[in-house]
């Protein structure tokens, strides 16, 4: 905290990467480091719990088919309003926020069925992150880890779109990397105490740096030539 009456703003912290990856687990994990330390955590993700996010939810699911512009225009309601009624009142009180899932699941995801750039578009006014984790697994031990937990799978747990998805995921790190906004890629193979210590050394880092100001996907200068 500083001094005097304001409050140091809270830290955006998005853990990303394919179904099976174990992001929800390791956002846990990241919550009780920071709770470690003394600093209040929110544990939030996408789709959210509003009203939006639970038509997502069918969607996924496959109880409800959508085509995949309105469910990339849904993805992008229920963000804002996520952002709005959850995230960035959290991090104004200086609350970190730990995110499972954001804006790059849509790019990454979605990007396989409508294009890049609207997507992008669509997606400018949210909030930019103060560090974006790619828990990177392949797709055949993310696949093993969704079977494990003996759940239907949702409309994206097969072997050939999450194989597709995790290269997009890798795309998006070298795009964001040339804009100033890497995701830092953390191999999510090892155990789980193993991977949620490399997370914890990223934010470690981030904490020790000065909180910026906040900046929106629209200030970034994305370079989509080349994308697949």
């Amino acid at each position: 905290m500083s001094t005097g009456d304001q409050v140091e703003k809270g830290r955006f912290i998005v853990l990303e990467g394919i179904d099976g990856a174990g992001i929800t687990t390791q956002a846990h994990a990241l919550a009780g480091w920071l709770t470690a330390r003394g600093r209040p955590v929110l544990v939030t993700k996408e789709p959210s719990c509003g009203a939006v996010g639970s038509l997502l939810r069918q969607a996924l699911s496959g109880q409800l088919r959508l085509d995949e512009a309105v469910v990339a225009m849904l993805f992008v309601a229920d963000r804002l309003d996520h952002l709005t009624r959850e995230v960035m009142p959290a991090l104004q009180a200086g609350t970190d926020v730990v995110s499972d899932r954001y804006y790059f699941s849509s790019l990454a995801y979605q990007s396989l069925e409508v294009p890049i750039r609207w997507l992008a578009q669509l997606n400018a006014p949210c909030l930019q992150p103060d560090l974006t984790i790619l828990i990177d697994v392949p797709a055949g031990v993310a696949l093993e880890r969704v079977t494990r937990r003996g759940k239907a799978r949702e409309i994206y747990e097969r072997p050939d779109t999450l194989d597709r998805v995790r290269c997009r995921y890798l795309d998006l790190a070298r795009v964001f990397a040339r804009a100033g906004h890497p995701l830092h890629r953390v191999d999510g193979s090892p155990a789980v105490a193993q991977v949620a210590a490399g997370i914890a050394r990223q934010v470690e880092d981030l904490l020790a740096q000065p909180a910026g100001p906040a900046s929106f996907l629209r200030d970034l200068v994305l370079d989509w030539e080349g994308w697949p």
